[in-house]
């Protein structure tokens, strides 16, 4: 069965990575051609435009080149990792299941896969299906790790029922079959499928898991949570001050290097945990993730307020009087603010004796 499995995946992975390296090069003439001038379906922000680009000596091969580069090495590795999955893993289940997951989450984050759907019905169906294959992959992965088993029995079931709902939609997107048609029922499903999930998880962690699968869960849900709180920080940076971040083709540049840093946690963590490679306790690591992460929001919210407040008592903006004093603020705060927010994570992290101990 093992055998079986490791040829599907072999076989699914090298047509995945097959038609990645025919969209790179049709992608980067898509960006150099087309999406320079006007917006296009292979690429999501909005066109730099050839006057802003002649204004600041970017040709139209420069700028559709550093966006090519930096999406094929954010592939490069998540197919090394998959890669060293398949090789080291390839007698088990989950090992197998993660480099799938890897390799394919390499190819359709990005958008450079999408402009195959431009290129004729048949390529446009098989990107489709390389991304339904991924999420199946993906949800599969996410209910039996560490270990690749349905335990409980009922996880198999619960599974399948979020992929045979969730996958056919991702296939033939606007049919029948796709129940996330409207936004309200997209909403609606992706908060159903996405917290059956982290139920499912919590529930293996707490009861079914081993000491050792434990452990390496919170490596993966640690790389998972920087990926994805990356993500989401940089989106919602973004959605602030849109028009500011649309006007400014190297701001969008910036916001693409951002978001694809952060979705880098993912390989990693799960290749420490999934091969055990120096799998020591990740907890002094989560604990001061939350402390500097948490700091940092407040320090922003801090200097970001103060300034505006004054910038509204005073009937001024950009003044260096302001910002004098917002910095100042911050300075006096930021280490009563450190201890406080230290206690705070120590406390949930190792819990009244924990920080007996570590006084």
């Amino acid at each position: 069965m093992i055998q079986i499995a490791r040829w599907g995946v072999a076989g699914i992975s090298a047509v995945c990575a097959a038609m990645y390296a025919v969209a790179v090069p049709q992608f980067y003439r898509e960006l150099r051609d087309h999406c320079v001038y006007s917006e296009c379906e292979a690429f999501y922000n909005p066109p730099p435009g050839l006057d802003w680009l002649g204004a600041h000596g970017i040709t139209p091969t420069a700028w559709a080149l550093a966006y090519t580069l930096l999406y094929v090495l954010f592939s490069m590795l998540y197919f090394a990792a998959g890669a060293a999955l398949f090789t080291k893993k390839r007698n088990d289940a989950i090992g197998l299941l993660g480099a799938f997951t890897l390799i394919n989450l390499g190819s359709t984050f990005i958008p450079v896969m999408d402009v195959l759907k431009q290129q004729g019905p048949y390529l446009k169906l098989g990107a489709q299906s390389v991304g339904a294959l991924g999420m199946a992959g993906f949800i599969l992965f996410c209910g039996t790790f560490p270990n690749g088993k349905f335990t409980p029995r009922w996880t198999g079931w619960s599974l399948g029922t979020i992929i045979v709902l969730r996958v056919p939609g991702m296939i033939a997107p606007g049919t029948w079959v796709d129940i996330q048609r409207e936004f309200a029922v997209f909403l609606a499903w992706f908060i159903v499928w996405v917290g059956s999930l982290l139920v499912l998880i919590i529930y293996r962690y707490r009861v079914v898991l081993s000491p050792i699968e434990r452990l390496q869960t919170k490596w993966a849900i640690y790389g998972l949570i920087v990926a994805l709180g990356g993500l989401a920080g940089w989106t919602a940076a973004y959605l602030m001050n849109k028009p500011a971040w649309d006007g400014n083709p190297y701001l969008l540049y910036v916001l693409e290097v951002g978001i694809h840093c952060s979705m880098c946690a993912i390989p990693v963590t799960l290749l420490i945990a999934l091969m055990r490679f120096r799998l020591w306790n990740i907890d002094p690591i989560v604990n001061r993730s939350l402390v500097y992460g948490v700091l940092t929001l407040c320090i922003v919210v801090l200097y970001g307020g103060t300034v505006g407040y004054l910038g509204l008592m005073f009937q001024t903006s950009g003044s260096w009087v302001v910002s004098l004093v917002a910095t100042g603020l911050v300075a006096v705060l930021f280490h009563p603010l450190r201890l406080r927010l230290q206690r705070m994570v120590d406390r949930w992290t190792y819990g009244e004796r924990g920080i007996r101990w570590r006084r």
